[in-house]
């Protein structure tokens, strides 16, 4: 009689270790590099160095907590924003729906608006670390943002954190309003009509993204803010902060293509610190 001979397969499952790259390891042309992070024996992993720019170019998380206070010597910061490059080609639209409203031709949107100076209109300016000084100002009129023409209206504008806000349609279409803030949607009113409102306000400050899903070119920026050392560039490219309390600041600016850049500013009793601002596309 034959016996049976059971046989077993062994498995040999090699694990490589993953060892960290001190600056010893790297090849001299990468040693300074930051974007290398592991290697894997001979196999070098990095991150994208563009991805890495991105990550460093996100908008700073800003402290929710400011506290009013009498401001009797403050100084100004004041200054102007410039592009320094040549204006890029402007964004292309294709409106593919509501023609009667939207209009029959495709649009053009300028990325950056300069004037023969380079000077940039339409950036945010404003102070990323103030924690106290003066009083938010009543508003003369409600902040609102109005959907007209298949447009978002202002494009880019500054409302205050908790502050109460009117999305309007203005238009004989349907419209929506979807706001993104750091990957959370706030708010999405689907407003089907023309004249419809609705009010919102938003607790944390920071970038929002507000856009319609109706109409894919549609969008607005807004960034929200605890305090009132903020200003939205002219069509000269100057802004001003006035009543600033004396001390140190992070001085922000920010433009949808460009993204942001901070100077480190310092404030006088009573005095003035000019800043100029040069942005170039990332």
């Amino acid at each position: 009689m034959r016996s049976a001979i059971n046989y077993t397969t062994l498995v040999l499952i090699a694990l490589i270790p993953m060892t960290p790259v001190t600056a010893s390891d790297r090849p001299p042309d990468t040693a300074d590099t930051p974007e290398i992070i592991a290697r894997n024996r001979d196999v070098i992993v990095t991150l994208n160095a563009q991805q890495t720019r991105r990550r460093r170019s996100r908008p700073k998380r800003i402290s929710n907590k400011y506290d009013v206070t009498t401001v009797t010597d403050g100084g100004t910061i004041e200054g102007v924003v410039i592009f320094a490059a040549a204006a890029p080609e402007p964004e292309k639209i294709q409106i593919v729906k509501d023609h009667e409203t939207c209009d029959t031709r495709a649009k053009t949107r300028p990325r950056v608006t300069v004037d023969a100076d380079g000077h940039l209109a339409d950036a945010i300016v404003f102070l990323g670390n103030i924690k106290k000084g003066k009083a938010i100002p009543k508003p003369t009129a409600k902040s609102t943002i109005k959907q007209e023409h298949c447009t978002f209206v202002p494009h880019v504008q500054v409302i205050h954190t908790k502050e109460k806000f009117d999305v309007v349609n203005k238009d004989p279409v349907a419209h929506n309003a979807q706001c993104v803030q750091n990957m959370v949607t706030l708010f999405n009113p689907m407003q089907p009509k023309k004249g419809l409102r609705n009010e919102f306000s938003i607790k944390r400050p920071g970038l929002a993204n507000v856009t319609c899903a109706v109409h894919n070119w549609m969008k607005a920026f807004v960034y929200v803010l605890p305090h009132p050392y903020h200003a939205v560039t002219a069509a000269d490219g100057r802004f001003a902060l006035t009543d600033v309390p004396p001390g140190d600041y992070d001085l922000v600016v920010w433009q949808e293509h460009l993204g942001e850049q901070t100077r480190r500013v310092h404030v006088d009793a009573g005095g003035t610190a000019t800043v100029e601002f040069k942005l170039t596309p990332n």
